[in-house]
């Protein structure tokens, strides 16, 4: 069956919620921000390749806007394209996009469609999309993004056995000795990528320290050395960031973006050099943009 129709024939259950749409449109303020999908960046793939990466979503469930850009969901674009398949090439196009979200529009003919919206559905490598009952919508994930919700679904967030405060997150951090990480007791870690001079030590049952990070990227692994969680593993990335992307991350002034919803979020200020809350939009925003404080204060001070 063509592809297009597979999507077309994807219908949503019915349910008594407000259109997530009019959301997008109302809140973000952002329908058709660019009319129609845009060359691939470099690196990204396309054709074929890039469409076979993706898979329906969540049967009978629409992204839940609120909860999803709450969480660390990000809204990309809305895209102007006639078709649902469109809408995933579109995600294609489109760097960090993993979720194409089409509300169809049955009574002009199959597959064609009212809106396309592109979500990035990770935060910290952690998936924080949740969805909600609606009709006339349909979502269509990349593969991988898919089974990591699929597994969110039977362990919850945070895994069952790693502490939630762990799985899966990305830790921007400045090069300092040695980075102390709290609350991960009953976990051992091991480096599976990075400088191997890096050295893992652990003076206190809760805490473990790294020494000799440098600039670049670590990836660990932890396991849980629970008996209750014998074979629970997670990893971990530490990205101890160099002056360019601390000038990003650290550096740029605080924005609020176009869209015109309501998320708390946090900021460094290089002024006085602390961490402050601010009102974030939605969308549109740039990288010195934090959902806690912790996270802020590790990676700019």
């Amino acid at each position: 069956m063509a592809p297009a129709r597979t999507m077309a024939r994807a219908r949503l259950a019915p349910a008594g919620i407000p259109a997530v749409a009019l959301w997008l449109l109302c809140t973000l303020g952002l329908q058709g921000t660019q009319a129609g999908p845009p060359p691939a960046p470099p690196g990204l793939p396309a054709g074929a390749d890039c469409l076979n990466s993706f898979t329906a979503g969540v049967p009978g469930f629409v992204l839940d806007t609120n909860a999803s850009v709450s969480n660390g969901a990000t809204f990309l674009e809305s895209p102007t394209v006639r078709r649902g398949w469109d809408c995933v090439r579109a995600c294609c196009t489109t760097q960090n996009c993993n979720l194409a979200l089409v509300e169809l529009q049955p009574d002009r003919g199959e597959d064609a469609i009212a809106a396309c919206f592109l979500i990035n559905c990770l935060y910290e490598q952690n998936f924080v999309c949740k969805f909600a009952p609606r009709e006339g919508f349909i979502n269509y994930l990349t593969r991988e993004v898919y089974r990591s919700y699929r597994q969110l679904r039977t362990q919850g967030f945070g895994g069952s056995g790693i502490p939630k405060a762990w799985a899966g997150i990305d830790l921007k951090v400045q090069p300092q000795e040695p980075l102390v990480l709290k609350d991960v007791e009953n976990t051992d870690w091991r480096l599976l990528r990075g400088d191997t001079d890096v050295r893992v030590e652990r003076k206190d049952p809760n805490q473990v320290e790294l020494w000799g990070l440098k600039e670049g990227t670590y990836l660990f692994q932890l396991t849980v050395t629970s008996s209750d969680h014998p074979e629970d593993t997670a990893n971990v990335t530490v990205t101890v960031l160099s002056t360019k992307q601390t000038e990003d991350y650290c550096l740029a002034s605080n924005k609020v973006g176009r869209c015109r919803g309501s998320f708390p979020r946090w900021y460094y200020d290089p002024t006085e050099q602390i961490c402050k809350s601010f009102v974030y939009g939605g969308c549109l925003g740039n990288k010195n943009n934090y959902l806690r404080e912790e996270e802020c204060i590790l990676a700019c001070r």
